[in-house]
């Protein structure tokens, strides 16, 4: 009996009939071998049709050579033949090969030119699919696996009316096809698919459940307040078909994670709640039954890189977490098509300098989801990322007015100020801090002049975004020279006019900015008509720099920006 090779398993190149052709050993996907017609040895045997009038080959086991499942295992692809077992495949997803012959071309005929193949019900087809069959490249039919579990294999009436009715067909036919977890014995973990030509065993083991079971998981964040210090995240792990037993989802950051910790996530294993309470941890089900056991977490250190340890285990003694570390979400069991969300919160952390200013600092967390199985083997499920990128966007900005003079001849300068945190950050800045300097390195205001410029002490007034004054809240400390240790209490008339200042609020009521808001310091700055003769000139120019800190973010300088700004 002539047979021929198959159109290729992505449909990319149609198949060609090819007198002759070895069979092929493994198709990947659903396929066919048109057939070459072969003499008849008589007039063939023809089956009274079904309801449906479909010629069913299950039916003829004399026209069916055999049929051989492959699957894959370690990697590599094995077939097996009837009397065999399927042992622990590395998925559910097979080959079923079927090689038949002397299907008479009268009976093809008679049926519409064509016979169909019901696949073992033990399996099901995931989505419909039809393909070309073809000879010397002139198609001559197609075939469809179709999500019922039928193959249909349907030549063109041109084909078969140009062959003798006298003939008979032989080939083989192939579709993939996933086995289905509920066909097993959960006892054994075990089933028999019977076939036209004998049994196939499959054994799963007994942990199929965990192994074999199908599960999801997507991660997500936010931030919903800009202005606080919290991140949310949640992650959804939902349920397959199947249901499953047996899930850890292990939560850690992979970068940046100095910036924060968990919050509310401790070493003791804790049942989580269902529904939000301040910034602790909860879970929320969407499940077929009625309550369904919750699930619990713990914190624990980050497994070792090196460690092929997928599951860290749970902290028992004494022993300290590095922070931030890591957590387990542990299910005991889903339900099938059963929804869980964990949302659980991080908090930003306020150490000195912690966010990098123009470092684009990338808080990246990943969710990974196991089962495990008998002797605590460890099946990967799957995992998620998300993504958070403090941003902080900021405008500052100083101004000068035109100096006036007093009535002792002296020249008043109004300076102003001003920074916003614009809506475009997320994040607020903590201790925040106003700096002013006459003699910045690189950007002075010439020496001489210092004992003839002064700022006017009462002049300070510090507002917020309401436009409060809130200048009684503040604390304004001073330095002179290069002296870096600042003084709140400085005597003008002992301790000379000093060069530059900071303010900051009181301990116990801080500068804060959070997003949207704008703050603003004005101050007098006064010249005395002295220095025109010192500096031997009609006019001098002041140099001075304002600098902006705060506690939780800085550039490598140590200050978020500045701004300068020369008077004359």
């Amino acid at each position: 009996m002539p047979d021929a090779s198959g159109n290729d398993a992505n449909g990319n190149e149609e198949g060609k009939n090819t007198p002759e052709a070895p069979e092929e050993p493994v198709i990947p996907e659903e396929s066919v071998v048109p057939a070459e017609p072969e003499p008849s040895s008589g007039t063939g045997t023809t089956e009274t049709p079904g309801e449906t009038g479909e010629y069913v080959l299950n039916n003829h086991a004399d026209q069916i050579t055999s049929v051989k499942f492959t699957y894959k295992k370690g990697g590599k692809e094995v077939e097996v033949d009837k009397g065999q077992i399927i042992d622990t495949p590395d998925d559910l997803s097979m080959n079923i090969k079927v090689v038949f012959k002397s299907i008479p071309v009268a009976t093809l005929i008679e049926h519409n030119g064509k016979f169909v193949y019901n696949l073992p019900k033990e399996f099901q087809i995931k989505e419909t699919t039809t393909k070309n069959m073809t000879q010397d490249s002139k198609v001559i039919g197609t075939i469809t696996v179709d999500t019922n579990g039928k193959v249909v294999v349907a030549y063109n009436d041109e084909y078969l009316k140009d062959l003798n009715e006298n003939l008979t067909i032989g080939g083989n036919f192939f579709a993939s096809a996933e086995l289905k977890l509920n066909s097993i014995t959960e006892g054994n973990g075990q089933t028999t698919v019977k076939t036209p030509k004998g049994d196939i065993a499959i054994n799963l083991g007994m942990d199929y459940n965990e192994h074999y079971g199908t599960v999801a998981v997507t991660k997500q964040c936010s931030k919903g307040d800009k202005s606080g210090d919290y991140i949310k995240y949640t992650v959804t792990v939902t349920a397959g078909e199947d249901g499953i037993k047996n899930l850890y989802v292990v939560d850690q950051f992979t970068e940046n994670k100095n910036l924060v910790n968990y919050v509310g996530i401790e070493k003791n294993e804790q049942l989580l709640k269902s529904a939000e309470k301040q910034q602790n941890p909860y879970e929320t089900i969407t499940s077929s039954v009625s309550n369904p056991t919750a699930g619990t977490i713990y914190l624990i250190n980050e497994a070792d890189a090196n460690s092929k340890q997928e599951i860290p285990d749970r902290i028992t003694d004494e022993t300290a977490i590095t922070k931030p570390g890591s957590f387990v979400w542990k299910i005991a069991e889903m339900k099938a098509g059963e929804i869980r969300t964990l949302t659980y919160f991080v908090k930003l952390k306020d150490d000195s300098g912690i966010i990098k200013i123009g470092e684009n600092q990338s808080i990246k967390n990943k969710a990974q989801l196991y089962t495990k199985g008998a002797n605590d083997k460890i099946y990967t499920k799957g995992g998620s990322e998300s993504s958070f990128q403090p941003q902080i966007d900021y405008t500052m900005q100083k101004d000068a007015a035109t100096p006036k003079k007093d009535a002792d001849g002296n020249y008043i300068i109004d300076y102003t100020l001003r920074f916003s945190l614009n809506e475009a950050s997320n994040y607020p800045l903590k201790n925040f801090v106003f700096w002013d300097y006459l003699n910045y390195s690189g950007y002075t205001t010439h020496g001489d002049m210092h004992p003839y410029i002064s700022y006017a002490q009462d002049s300070f007034k510090v507002m917020n975004s309401k436009n409060e004054d809130i200048t009684e809240n503040m604390d304004i400390y001073w330095a002179k020279g290069n002296d870096r240790d600042y003084k709140k209490e400085w005597n003008f008339e002992k301790d000379g006019n000093p060069v530059r200042f900071k303010i900051m609020g009181k301990e116990e009521s801080p500068i804060n900015v959070n997003p949207g808001e704008t703050y603003t310091v004005t101050y007098q700055l006064k010249v005395q008509p002295e220095v025109y003769a010192v500096m031997k000139a009609n006019s001098v120019e002041i140099k001075n720099k304002y600098l902006a800190s705060c506690s939780n973010a800085c550039k490598p300088d140590g200050y978020i920006g500045n701004d300068m700004l020369p008077s004359r």
